[in-house]
């Protein structure tokens, strides 16, 4: 953008990032309100999820631990990730629209940031949605495209930010509870004790990342000897998350989707006029 005098007073330039930023910022913003309304969720009194301990399964030789659901997560916390995803996406758009202005070339409604599973999606869409964006600019975007990514397209940001935005558009993502972590791991550490009985836990099991419903099993300890009159109990918390949609993608991944966003964002910036210094009005 081009300095604007009205009336003798010089306006201040806008860096062609600010509005990208300045959603990233908000999304920043509703990640930070998501997780207080997680927490709070999680923190009512009496809890609104829980375990049931104590049953033996003598076929099996498991101790088994199920979960009761007092209370489901509330609808509102698809709402406020629903506004989290919504401002991640756009800046991305947004980026785009700004890399075609840099190109000196004109944008269009068709101009958007591409987010693509394969490379057969990649050659199918690129020349649209990138039209007037430099063939090195395409180059960065290519490489953050799901099918890029070294752990498998689903394990990347880009591809969590485009399912949870495709849901979104037509329906509130569904939030449910999920156990995310190995009973041993973590600051708040679960574990089986005897309680009753000479035996030893020999071995523990965690339903990773499934679901917490109603009568489900979430746990369970094999003992040396498996006996009924061995009695276990589980000591410190069956540590759990919020996870949201049919991939239940959990918060504390869609957490960082604005920080990924911003990295992808700052491979650009280098190539943009330096207008981080805004000249002060004149007299």
């Amino acid at each position: 953008m081009t300095l604007a005098a009205k009336r003798g007073r010089t306006l201040c330039v806008v860096h062609p990032l600010d509005g990208v930023r300045a959603k990233i910022a908000r999304a920043d913003e509703h990640a930070q309100l998501l997780e207080r309304e997680v927490q709070a969720f999680f923190d009512r009194d009496p809890p609104p999820l829980g375990t049931s301990f104590g049953y033996f399964d003598p076929a099996s030789g498991w101790h088994l631990v199920y979960g009761f659901v007092r209370e489901a997560p509330p609808l509102r916390l698809g709402v406020i990730l629903g506004d989290l995803v919504h401002n991640v996406r756009s800046a991305l758009d947004h980026l785009v629209w700004q890399l075609v202005l840099l190109n000196g070339e004109t944008p269009s409604r068709a101009n958007a940031f591409p987010i693509a599973s394969t490379e057969g999606d990649w050659e199918a869409g690129v020349d649209r949605r990138l039209a007037g964006v430099s063939s090195n600019h395409r180059a960065i975007i290519q490489s953050v495209q799901p099918y890029k990514g070294p752990n498998g397209p689903e394990n990347t940001y880009t591809a969590v930010l485009s399912h949870l935005s495709n849901v979104d558009k037509h329906r509130v993502v569904h939030a449910t509870a999920a156990v995310i972590l190995d009973p041993g791991a973590g600051p708040h550490r679960a574990s089986f004790r005897v309680v009753e009985g000479d035996a030893e836990i020999v071995q523990e099991q965690v339903n990773l990342g499934e679901r917490v419903e109603h009568g489900a099993e979430l746990m369970r300890a094999r003992t040396e000897p498996a006996d009924s009159n061995i009695k276990v109990v589980v000591e410190g918390d069956v540590p759990g998350d919020i996870a949201f949609g049919e991939r239940r993608v959990r918060f504390g991944y869609i957490k960082n989707l604005p920080q990924a966003a911003r990295v992808i964002v700052e491979q650009f910036e280098a190539d943009f006029p330096d207008a981080a210094h805004h000249p002060q009005p004149s007299q």
